[in-house]
């Protein structure tokens, strides 16, 4: 039982990413709830100047640097494991 737990521990966020990728390309949302979702996603406050254009892919998430200005292209795909910044710097 104690290797079910920790497997389910940490697939816990991967599972995560893919509820949110999947919210935020199934359906139409603005710029602010884009925002929001990616938020999410991060597990951190995005910029007012980020840009993002669905479909978006990630396998994980968390980041532990989203820049300001960062535009994201339609079908982008992160797979991010650690830390990371994506982005140059403000």
């Amino acid at each position: 039982m104690a290797k079910q737990d920790d497997r389910a521990a940490k697939m816990a966020p991967y599972e995560e990413a893919i509820q949110i990728t999947m919210e935020l390309n199934q359906a139409y949302h603005s710029p602010e709830k884009r925002r929001d979702l990616m938020a999410q996603l991060i597990g951190k406050p995005v910029d007012e100047s980020f840009t993002l254009f669905p479909p978006f892919y990630s396998d994980y998430g968390k980041i532990s640097a989203l820049a300001r200005m960062f535009l994201s292209i339609p079908a982008v795909i992160f797979r991010i494991r650690g830390a990371s910044r994506l982005g140059m710097a403000a």
